[in-house]
Order: C-alpha cells, then sequence, then structure tokens
C-alpha cells in the first residue's frame, strides 16, 4: 500500500513521526527561509534542521522561546547541540490530527528550567524543560555518539514509520502548536 507520505513526502518533520515517543536529535542548521503559503503568498520562517534528514522542523514562537532558553541566545552555538523534541496536543487546531511537535528538553540539561511563553491569545503560559533521557546517546552528548543511524531513512525510521494520513502542508502552521 502506498501512503500519503510516500507519494507526497514533503520537507517538513510531521508530530506523527514521532509516533507519540520524546525524540532527541542533534541540531545541524538554522535557516531563515521564504515559506510558500497556501494562499499562495510567501512568508519568512525559520527552520530547524537536524542531522541524518533533510526535514526541518519550522519554528513557531513557543518552540523558539524553548530554544533559547534551551540553548542560549547566540544561535550559532546551537549546531551539534542535543534537543529533545516530543508530540503534544495542537491548541491551535491548526493541525489536521491534532499533534504538535514541541520542544521538551535535552539530555545535556543538569535541571529543569521554567520558561514562560505567551499563548495564541497573550495568556502567559509556563513551561519546563526537563532533562531528557530519550533517544539519548550511550556516550555523553559531545558528538561522539548519535541517537540516529548514518542515513536519512534509519533516522525517520527511527522517528517511527510516517503516518497514513496528512499531518499540516508545508507552509502551514498546523504541526507547529
Amino acid at each position: 500500500m502506498t501512503t500519503y507520505y510516500e507519494m507526497f513526502p514533503g520537507d517538513w518533520l510531521k508530530a506523527a513521526m514521532l509516533k507519540g515517543e520524546p525524540q532527541t536529535v542533534k541540531v545541524a542548521e538554522l535557516e531563515h527561509k521564504s515559506v510558500l503559503k497556501p494562499n499562495g503568498k510567501t512568508e519568512d520562517a525559520w527552520v530547524l534542521f537536524f542531522e541524518k534528514t533533510e526535514k526541518g522542523l519550522g519554528l513557531n514562537k513557543t518552540n523558539a522561546r524553548l530554544l533559547f532558553a534551551l540553548l542560549g541566545d547566540d544561535t550559532d552555538d546551537w549546531i551539534g547541540r542535543w534537543v529533545t523534541l516530543a508530540p503534544e496536543k495542537d491548541g491551535s487546531g491548526m493541525s489536521d490530527d491534532g499533534l504538535c511537535i514541541r520542544v521538551v528538553g535535552s539530555p545535556e540539561l543538569k535541571s529543569p528550567v521554567k520558561v514562560t511563553v505567551k499563548g495564541s491569545m497573550g495568556k502567559k503560559i509556563e513551561r519546563v524543560l526537563k532533562p531528557t533521557k530519550a533517544g539519548k546517546p550511550e556516550a555523553e552528548p559531545d558528538g561522539s555518539a548519535d541517537p540516529a543511524d548514518d542515513d536519512e531513512e534509519a533516522f525517520i525510521a527511527s522517528l517511527g514509520e510516517e503516518p497514513d494520513t496528512p499531518d499540516a502542508t508545508p507552509g502551514e502552521q498546523g504541526g507547529m502548536c
């Protein structure tokens, strides 16, 4: 059987690829891109890429704030750092499957970090970034061990098989919370 994502693989990581479990990935690049929206207009977006995959995570303000709290103010220093992503219920209603990807912590953290972010209605929401073990490499996260295999296919497989139904299409907010 051919799935939707085999027909239209897309450029974006999708929450359903996490298969309900946190996944730890190594940051490879942060890129500023023009993204084509469904209405035909383009919008500037920040996209975080990880080693072993070409699929990026389109950053929304919540995940960006969490990343700055986790990895620091100099985005050049984010490269090579470990981040744990997890699927979360999408309160925005923008995703097709009701899930989005959220930054939840890192195996590099020694203790929890509290972060205040603004919700969609301007309400302040407390988030806690936690030290994680999910997908943590056997060695210390210094680049000497990698939770993913050597190719993109194995990396995506480590995130779980692609779902049979579409998440948000590239350029939409859906899937990003």
